[in-house]
């Protein structure tokens, strides 16, 4: 008789756990195979075809347990599959919660979301993740480091010889934190810097300031504003 963690058992354990669909049975079956990295990608994917089926989520959740590290190779498989993301949102949520996946993982699939246009989604999962309440305009002060594929200010990478405005966060005289932006002259992209929020309907008036030294613009600064059927969004500044 073969142990009940040899590899070998496992895989035919789990194929007739699932071919008699004794769902519980084949999960957890299947949860050790993905842990101790038997039969390849097999298991993770049959866990994200699992997890995108109604009770998959019922089914995964006892598995989160402390020290589990299957759940990254799970959603991996689901983005692999082209698999709905929004099945592993929930999954992803409770096992960055209990520490079971690095901030990376989140980052990562926070970014597939907002790729794939499932802002909600994207906008929540990374909320779960903030220790603090989060402003509509998320680091308004721009006093903290810019969280990289989130809802914080964002800023085109470009190499430093090519880059046509060079961002920076800097302490101003006066002023507390501030952004810097120095142009070098080069082809700017556009835009410079940018916040994706998540507006409910309504109207809403976002307040700043600039001040420019050695500016030279032959169209002047325009500043912009988006619309939309269900929400406006305005921009006013104020120069000093």
């Amino acid at each position: 008789v073969l142990a009940p963690t040899d590899p070998n058992s496992l895989r035919l354990r789990a194929r007739q756990a699932l071919a008699e669909n004794q769902m519980g049975l084949a999960t957890d079956l299947l949860v050790k195979m993905a842990e101790n990295h038997v039969g390849g990608e097999d298991p993770p994917q049959l866990l994200a075809r699992l997890l995108d089926g109604s009770e998959g989520m019922a089914l995964l959740r006892p598995h989160l347990n402390a020290g589990s590290h299957w759940v990254p190779q799970v959603l991996a498989q689901l983005v692999a599959l082209k698999l709905p993301l929004e099945s592993g949102v929930a999954l992803l949520a409770e096992a960055a919660a209990k520490g079971l996946v690095p901030p990376a993982t989140v980052r990562s699939f926070v970014r597939s979301l907002k790729a794939n246009g499932q802002w909600a989604d994207a906008y929540g999962l990374w909320l779960a993740q903030q220790r603090q309440p989060v402003p509509i305009l998320f680091n308004g002060g721009f006093d903290q480091r810019f969280q990289v594929d989130g809802f914080d200010w964002e800023v085109p990478l470009e190499p430093p010889g090519r880059a046509g405005a060079v961002v920076a966060q800097r302490t101003s005289s006066g002023h507390g934190q501030v952004l810097e932006i120095q142009y070098t002259g080069r082809a700017v992209a556009i835009p410079i810097v940018r916040q994706y929020l998540l507006l409910g309907a309504g109207r809403y008036t976002l307040q700043g300031q600039y001040m420019s030294s050695k500016l030279r613009m032959e169209q002047g600064l325009e500043l912009m504003y988006c619309r939309s059927e269900e929400h406006t969004s305005e921009l006013q500044s104020r120069q000093y």
